[in-house]
């Protein structure tokens, strides 16, 4: 009676301690991003984060030229846990593009808001089952595609002469204007 009650006891406590090291189940995701036209994005990423968790839970999928795209977060194309998740789309230039040649990069394709979880609209709440989603983003205004964040201070050739180090510039963004040295 006594190894019985032990057996149990033992079964149980290994059944306790292997659940909490289990991961969730992924769901299959899939779907396709695409503008309020019905024009698909062709490039990119869409990232998922599941709400509600004590640590954050990110699915991920590339975007193919046709707009579609398959989350995957254990395992590339596995899906995303059930539940309530916020996206973010990143559709970008890719490094190496032009980010080392200023003035050469590519405008925007899609609003900057759907970059960060924060400040990008969708919310879709995945189910326990296959799940089609259709992500509408928006295009970039022509403004944000050209929106410059950093801080400019025009000064001339004659006013980095006085400023003596270039070091001191160093957290600033300078725009040079063409005038002449006397």
């Amino acid at each position: 009676m006594f190894r019985l009650r032990l057996f149990g006891l033992l079964l149980l406590f290994c059944g306790i301690t292997s659940g909490c090291n289990r991961q969730p189940t992924a769901n299959l995701v899939h779907g396709t991003v695409v503008f309020p036209d019905g024009q698909p994005l062709t490039r990119g990423t869409v990232e998922f984060e599941a709400m509600n968790q004590t640590k954050p839970i990110t699915a991920s999928g590339e975007i193919a030229k046709d707009g579609t795209f398959r989350l995957g977060t254990f395992a590339a194309n596995d899906g995303a846990i059930a539940g309530e998740h916020r996206v973010a789309v990143v559709s970008d230039y890719e490094i190496g593009t032009g980010v080392e040649r200023p003035g050469e990069l590519p405008p925007l394709q899609i609003h900057p808001k759907f970059r960060s979880f924060k400040t990008s609209d969708p919310k879709f709440t995945i189910k326990p089952r296959m799940n089609n989603i259709l992500v509408e983003v928006d295009y970039a205004h022509a403004d944000a595609a050209t929106k410059f964040t950093g801080r400019l201070r025009p000064i001339s050739l004659g006013h980095m002469l006085e400023f003596g180090p270039l070091s001191e510039l160093a957290n600033d963004f300078v725009i040079v204007s063409s005038g002449q040295l006397s």
